[in-house]
């Protein structure tokens, strides 16, 4: 809209002017044809006359350019206020992702990457399940090794450590290893219940003990003195 509007004051006063005054090229050939009748008086002015015409002709060809430069501008309203808009969002944009037009586009890939992993959750979800399951029948299967090399070598442990007990002046008394397990839902036993897996397997292991005759067994680290712990 500016450059048409320049264009065309540009125009206008080369060739129209103001009321008050002609138009550059009007003008110029006034100054032309009066130089012309000078000329014919005194020779010298000849010269002149050449300049005012070459300034002349220089300035239709400046004319002639912008009347072909303003035939060429498609003004648009419609479109200029399209651009503008455009605009008012870039700027609005830059504020709030970045200065730059090279800051927007890189969020614009940063947010287009969280986006694929959004679609792509799904499978990635099952890719994890089944990697967890995995490791969960292994650690199932070492949890039931260890459990049954555990009871395998219990009535063993026992009685080696009554024998013990008995080199210590314990001879009344009574070791038992108890092997319980905690409910949970992370393996399904023969007989029926879930339980935990725990740190050391499947397996809640405590020493029972009794020092004389008639007691119940209770648990080591509660009735055993530091001193009979020791020894």
């Amino acid at each position: 809209e500016k450059l048409f509007l320049l264009v065309n004051q540009s125009l206008a006063w080369l060739k129209e002017g103001e009321e008050s005054a002609p138009g550059a090229l009007d003008g110029l050939d006034q100054v032309a044809k009066n130089l012309e009748d000078l000329s014919q008086i005194d020779e010298k002015l000849g010269g002149c006359l050449e300049t005012v015409m070459g300034c002349r002709y220089q300035l239709e060809d400046v004319a002639r350019e912008l009347r072909s430069y303003v035939e060429g501008i498609v003004f648009d309203p419609s479109r200029l206020e399209m651009v503008e808009s455009r605009l008012a969002e870039i700027h609005a944009l830059k504020r709030k992702y970045g200065d730059s037009i090279e800051d927007i586009l890189s969020f614009l890939e940063n947010i287009k990457g969280e986006i694929k992993i959004l679609e792509n959750y799904q499978s990635r979800l099952e890719e994890i399940e089944g990697a967890l399951d995995k490791e969960r029948r292994a650690a199932r299967d070492l949890a039931l090794s260890l459990s049954q090399a555990r009871r395998s070598i219990k009535e063993e442990f026992e009685r080696k450590v009554i024998r013990e007990l008995k080199d210590l002046n314990l001879n009344d008394a009574s070791f038992q290893v108890s092997i319980t397990h905690e409910r949970g839902e992370d393996l399904l036993m023969e007989d029926g219940p879930w339980v935990s897996l725990l740190p050391h397997g499947m397996d809640k292991i405590e020493f029972l003990i009794s020092t004389n005759v008639g007691e119940p067994l209770k648990p080591l680290a509660k009735v055993a003195s530091g001193g009979e712990i020791s020894r």
